[in-house]
């Protein structure tokens, strides 16, 4: 039962904004009100969202002097991104670049450092996500935005939660509601994480009630993207207590409001929830329409979480119709994935002792800075009181002394705590530069070999629009426009030369790969050495079989064949193999 609740647990963060309001869309609107749009609709409007984040990236390079609209557009790109389930593989380096510029504008390096926490997360990175973490806390002591403060520090909850430090997690959605009102929207967004721990807790009972309680506002209020994630959890909440028919009718009331969003990231849930309930019922038919419903979308949207687990849900499914070959298939295809998502989740598990020291270090100088803002305010209004009588400057200072002295007391506990961790502190940093520097360099080879495999086509298609450009309208010359057309289709579908000139760009990102597959195995033909290249890049079957100009079927016996020539065991990922090469 546990399955169907984890198919929700990285979906309950359904709103993650700086600004609420809403506004007119003018022809030219300033970066406020683009801003007041996106926050509105970005959850339940992706298109919408994306080319009013795409307006506000142009409003910002027409305003080059002002960092802050560039940082609030890259915040945006990223909360919608986020909030879709996409995964953009330059977006954390796009940040970073921005970042190494070391804004000076206080507010703007906050918002890029939550940015990357926020993409980092939503890629599964937590290391990262924990680094850039502690600089965004360190930084918060110096702005005084009540919004953006929550944000911070629900985002800090909500990271420790995929992490299992449940205590921790509380700790900081405790932080986030003294920076926000029961009256605001974003409320029911931290009620709904708060319950989620719970639920984690196995305070199942108690999870259930709090869910129950809310829903009947959330309608009067009509949440749309709220009323998704309570009715989500509180199905995976009846689950847990065996309430089949109570769970059905929230997964369906689920789908029926997001059937009215354009989200697919928590369709796919719903989807599985729904395959997992009629496995329960034993409506096996039922059970695995709703699954592929979901693998397909997973797919779409290049979730190995989410995947894994509907994944599992298949092989349950076909284990309980002694349907064999087919539960050992998924058994096999879960366990394959399920250990590279492991992977990540041990490299996470080695940091957190670490992200713990950095954490705590952290909180210390964010205590230190609000002591000494305290302190500054409390020195303004001494130093107007001291003008009225000597007993409030007397006062002042006596006041002035002892915060002074708090304060170079919590600097010395400081500098103690820094000089105790340093060593470790450097150990781990250079551990992490160096994933990071090896992750960004296979990031930017697999960027490089897509634009390679585009370039031509990209040429073909300037042709195409050069000549239809010539059309004048008569019927005439349309006979030959169309003739000219097809001609260009035909000398560039697969020809020698746009092979040849493929393996020249492909040698430049990935050095004697053909030479030294053809090394190990000198019987690969020419077919095969495209098929290498074309998994190399990491172009899915669909993709190879529009370039092949083949069926996907026979991509699938042509990789078979391929780990026929290769000696592969069955446990082996022909794609890992290669990639390896």
């Amino acid at each position: 039962m546990k399955t169907i609740f984890f198919s929700t647990f990285f979906y309950s963060l359904f709103s993650l904004t700086l600004f609420a309001g809403t506004s007119a869309f003018p022809e030219k609107a300033p970066a406020d009100s683009l801003a007041r749009l996106i926050d509105k609709h970005y959850f339940l409007r992706k298109d919408l969202s994306h080319r009013w984040v795409g307006e506000l990236y142009r409003i910002a390079g027409r305003h080059p002097e002002d960092p802050f609209i560039r940082a609030k557009a890259i915040l945006y790109e990223t909360s919608v991104v986020y909030a879709q389930g996409e995964h953009d593989r330059t977006l954390t380096v796009r940040i970073d670049s921005l970042l190494a510029l070391e804004p000076k504008n206080p507010l703007s390096e906050v918002m890029l450092l939550y940015s990357n926490v926020l993409a980092h997360t939503g890629e599964g990175n937590y290391p990262e996500a924990f680094q850039y973490a502690v600089r965004m806390l360190e930084k918060s002591g110096t702005i005084d935005d009540r919004q953006l403060l929550f944000k911070l520090f629900n985002l800090m909850g909500t990271l420790y939660s995929y992490i299992k430090n449940y205590n921790r997690a509380e700790a900081y959605y405790e932080q986030a509601a003294a920076y926000i009102s029961p009256e605001e929207t974003e409320y029911s967004q931290l009620l709904n994480n708060r319950y989620r721990i719970a639920f984690l807790r196995g305070e199942i009972q108690e999870a259930t009630r709090s869910f129950e309680q809310m829903i009947p506002a959330l309608e009067a209020k009509r949440d749309t993207a709220a009323l998704i994630s309570f009715h989500l959890n509180l199905g995976a909440c009846y689950s847990e207590n065996r309430e089949t028919g109570k769970a059905f009718q929230s997964f369906q009331t689920a789908l029926e409001l997001v059937n009215t969003t354009d989200n697919d990231k928590f369709k796919t849930a719903i989807y599985q929830n729904l395959g997992n309930y009629y496995y329960l019922v034993k409506e096996y038919g039922k059970s695995s329409q709703y699954l592929l419903k979901a693998k397909e979308l997973a797919h779409k949207n290049n979730n190995p979480e989410q995947l894994s687990y509907i994944l599992h849900s298949f092989a349950t499914v076909f284990g309980a119709q002694n349907k064999i070959d087919s539960a050992y298939f998924y058994l096999k295809a879960y366990e394959t994935l399920n250990n590279r998502l492991n992977d990540r989740a041990r490299i996470t598990e080695v940091y957190q002792s670490y992200v713990s020291v950095l954490i705590e270090s952290s909180e210390n100088k964010l205590k230190i800075t609000e002591n000494e803002l305290a302190l500054r305010k409390k020195q303004y209004a001494l130093a107007i009181l001291s003008a009225v009588a000597i007993i409030a400057t007397i006062v002042f200072l006596l006041i002035l002394l002892f915060q002074k002295k708090r304060s170079a007391q919590q600097k010395t506990r400081l500098r103690e705590i820094e000089n105790k961790d340093l060593s470790m502190r450097l150990q781990y940093q250079n551990e992490l530069r160096k994933l990071q520097n090896e992750k960004l360099e296979d990031q930017l080879r697999e960027i490089n070999s897509y634009s390679l495999l585009l370039l031509n086509k990209n040429h073909l298609l300037q042709q195409i629009l050069d000549t239809t450009a010539q059309y004048g309208g008569e019927k005439e010359q349309a006979g030959d426009i169309f003739r000219k057309i097809k001609t260009m289709v035909k000398n560039n579908q697969h020809t020698e030369k746009e092979w040849d000139d493929f393996i020249l760009h492909f040698e430049k990102v990935h050095p004697r790969f053909f030479e030294k597959l053809l090394a190990k195995y000198p019987h690969l033909t020419k077919n095969d050495l495209k098929l290498c290249a074309y998994i190399r890049i990491g172009m899915s079957m669909k993709q190879i079989a529009q370039m092949l100009n083949i069926f996907p079927d026979s991509v699938k016996t042509n990789r078979y064949r391929l780990r026929k020539k290769f000696d592969l065991p069955e446990d082996e990922n022909l794609d890992d193999f290669i990639r390896l090469a």
